[in-house]
């Protein structure tokens, strides 16, 4: 803005103080860019803002998760010196209220819905001067005009205007914070529902890149996206989410995730379903020791996730299933690499290989049906006579692997869907002797690490897996270890480029539920076992009298499922806050096969016991009437204060339109003023002679005063003449006779 002041001073054409102006603005970033880059001189900051802009743009187009602080921080200086630029040209050369006011308020608004509550206050103030600003553009355009068409015109215009702008503004926020909002909330939800997929998009996107830039407002319900960066836990809020009627209470799943990316996690490519669906050719499924839930939710938010425990079956909304999208598998014939190919294909390419080079040419027909039950031929690669590559892929599992399940539409709040699903009550035992034999699917999607992983992290999996015999007693291992974690949602994410499970596990030691569930996911990949991050919501809190469950914002949860041969995906949960999940013990899986209603439903009753949120109550919670009621007499107290506050800025605001004027003039304007103030103020087209005339027809038994003040004015201001202290004397003691009655006269009965 102070550029902008001093490029506005000289009267010159408006494309050459641009031409001026952005390269000065371009380097003042630059500057304060370099300033927060790592390095000794410029030359090093200015190859380190390179280099970080490089890998930054980098994983914005491959839809990689990057926790660097620099570009947020570019982003925001960029962004505040072109708001001030914009906002200081537009207010000191054109004198246009709307651009000098906007850009800052989208900007004040955007941030404030990342902060709580306490900083609305603000954003009031922003409004009173906003307000303050309109009035004063509006007086310098009107004296412009003036000037221009050579009419006389009060000196003291702008700070009246000021000073009566400052009183709208104080009731205009005053009468629009105690208007009811129920008659206009519908119309409002219609339109920012309009604009709610573009922002959750965009929310999305900034979520992965500026993953260190973090809400600091509590309250918000999750939101269930492509990505899940590893960020600071904002403080919960106690909002409800949605209720559930059930009779068999878990956790509430929304998504997973499949690949883990170093700062958090993201989706591989998917394809849309219709719930139910089932591959052609390819045998259903039974897995053992699953059960059939219903339940019934009613939203109390907007989404298009189909929220359920276990994996989902059916729904009585029409729903689409998102599941892996299947990668074509090269298989090369004709010699070419083979290490890329997942270790379970390495025998088929030898079998193509002796049955290809057979004296007789196959068709395609032929060479697919040598494939192995999972795989499905897509392509076959020739050159000439000779078949080169043999293009393959998985056959999808039948029941089909739902990543999330999404409504067709919408479904607003208030809206209840009723949901059928199977949850894994396998036993301990049971899953114990799964053994191995994981499917190709599985194995291609979700043992996936990347490159960069280190080491310690392994290291510390085989040494917690030591001495287990099999996978799940393994995975029972590592999910004890985490729990002796401490949990601490406080703390800030990882480091730029550094792993976010290494840093949670050797560095921070604590951490909140998306770290503790991804750690285990992470190690049980690290020694072949495969496993998935899952995120959704916590049983929630049981009420007894509607016999429901009710899910609020602070029961957001994510954990880890881990897949077993025959028994398909089971959850774990090694986040300590939370209570583990219990399953039963049985002799033997027979016993349980031939008991498992009578034995099951007792043990499964302890699984979810009450949860405690270390959240504070919420202010207007009946449980808060101690705290409450004292924040209740603070404000009391402050409001006084408050007032004051105002009434002191009005009268230096006051003063302050007058300085420089001699004192008959002051206090002709001040008379002007406070007459205005109760309907009896002059009209443009009357002199000041023709308005004292009116004035003292109007308040009779002051028109001796409403003179003498006339009178001192005119000769000041047209005779050019001056005024003895005996006439200041008298002037005063008038203007405060006269005063006392117009300030009585403010009353509305008075009037």
């Amino acid at each position: 803005v102070f550029l902008v002041f001093l490029l506005t001073r000289p009267r010159l054409p408006a494309i050459l103080l641009h031409i001026i102006g952005l390269p000065l603005m371009a380097g003042g970033i630059f500057l304060q860019t370099l300033r927060l880059a790592e390095g000794r001189g410029i030359a090093e900051r200015y190859s380190d803002v390179v280099s970080r802009a490089s890998a930054w743009w980098e994983a914005a187009r491959n839809g990689d998760i990057t926790s660097d602080t620099l570009p947020f921080m570019f982003l925001l200086i960029a962004l505040t010196w072109l708001i001030g630029y914009i906002a200081g040209w537009s207010a000191l050369r054109h004198r246009n209220f709307w651009f000098a006011v906007l850009p800052p308020a989208i900007a004040a608004i955007v941030n404030l819905s990342y902060l709580p509550a306490r900083f609305d206050t603000f954003f009031a103030m922003f409004l009173v001067f906003s307000f303050l600003l309109a009035s004063h553009l509006n007086a310098v355009r009107s004296r412009s005009q003036w000037q221009r068409d050579h009419i006389n015109y009060p000196t003291g215009l702008t700070g009246s205007t000021l000073g009566k702008a400052f009183w709208l503004a104080l009731i205009a926020l005053g009468v629009a914070w105690l208007l009811p909002l129920s008659g206009t909330i519908g119309l409002l939800n219609r339109g920012v529902d309009s604009i709610n997929g573009p922002w959750d998009r965009a929310q999305q996107h900034a979520n992965r890149l500026f993953t260190a830039a973090t809400t600091r407002k509590g309250g918000a319900l999750r939101g269930f996206s492509s990505t899940l960066p590893f960020r600071t836990a904002s403080s919960a809020g106690d909002t409800i989410a949605f209720t559930v009627t059930t009779d068999f209470p878990y956790y509430w799943r929304a998504t997973s995730y499949d690949i883990y990316a170093g700062q958090g996690w993201k989706n591989s490519g998917q394809v849309e379903r219709p719930l139910g669906w089932e591959p052609p050719g390819v045998p259903f499924t039974d897995y053992a020791y699953r059960t059939e839930v219903t339940q019934i939710i009613q939203l109390e938010f907007q989404t298009d996730i189909l929220l359920m425990a276990g994996q989902p079956a059916s729904a009585d909304v029409s729903a689409a299933a998102e599941t892996a999208r299947r990668d074509t598998i090269s298989i090369p014939i004709a010699g070419g690499p083979t290490q890329a190919l997942p270790p379970d294909l390495l025998p088929v390419v030898g079998s193509l290989r002796r049955l290809l080079s057979g004296p007789r040419p196959l068709s395609r027909e032929e060479i697919f049906s040598f494939l192995p039950p999972d795989l499905q031929g897509e392509k076959v690669q020739t050159s000439g006579l000779s078949v080169t590559a043999v293009e393959v892929s998985r056959k999808e599992p039948n029941p089909i692997d739902v990543i999330t399940l999404r409504s067709e539409s919408k479904l607003r709040k208030g809206s209840s869907y009723t949901g059928i699903s199977t949850v894994s009550i396998a036993p301990a035992k049971a899953l114990a002797s799964a053994g191995n034999n994981y499917p190709g699917w599985v194995k291609d999607r979700y043992l996936q690490l990347p490159d960069g992983l280190p080491g310690r992290v392994r290291e510390l999996a085989i040494k917690l897996a030591s001495g287990k015999g099999n996978a799940f007693d393994r995975a029972q291992a590592i999910h004890d270890y985490l729990r002796s974690i401490p949990y601490d949602k406080g703390i800030s994410p990882p480091p730029f480029e550094h792993d976010g499970i290494d840093w949670f596990l050797f560095d921070a030691q604590k951490g909140y539920a998306d770290y503790y569930a991804s750690a285990m996911v992470v190690m049980l990949r690290s020694i072949g076992i495969p496993a998935r991050l899952a995120a959704g919501y916590y049983t929630g809190e049981y009420d007894q009298e509607r016999n429901l469950y009710v899910v609020k914002s602070y029961h957001a949860l994510t954990w880890p499922e881990v897949f077993f041969p025959s028994f398909g995906w089971v959850e774990f949960n090694p986040n300590p806050k939370y209570p583990p999940i219990e399953r039963p013990e049985l002799t033997d899986a027979e016993g349980l096969a031939q008991g498992m209603d009578e034995e099951l439903m007792g043990p499964l009753e302890d699984m979810f016991p009450p949860f405690e949120p270390d959240v504070p109550l919420q202010e207007g919670d009946q449980s808060s009437s101690g705290a409450g009621g004292g924040k209740g007499w603070l404000w009391l107290l402050l409001i006084p204060g408050i007032m004051a506050a105002l009434l002191l800025a009005a009268y230096l605001i006051w003063r302050r339109s007058l300085s420089g004027l001699r004192y008959p003039v002051q206090v002709y304007e001040e008379m002007c003023r406070l007459a205005g103030f109760v309907g009896i103020g002059p009209k443009p087209h009357q002199t000041p002679r023709e308005y004292t005339q009116t004035l003292s027809s109007l308040l009779p038994d002051s028109s001796r005063d409403i003179g003498e003040i006339g009178g001192s004015y005119a000769k000041i201001r047209f005779a050019r003449g001056d005024t003895s202290p005996e006439e200041e004397r008298g002037l005063k003691e008038a203007w405060e006779a006269l005063r006392s009655r117009l300030l009585w006269r403010i009353l509305p009965w008075k009037r």
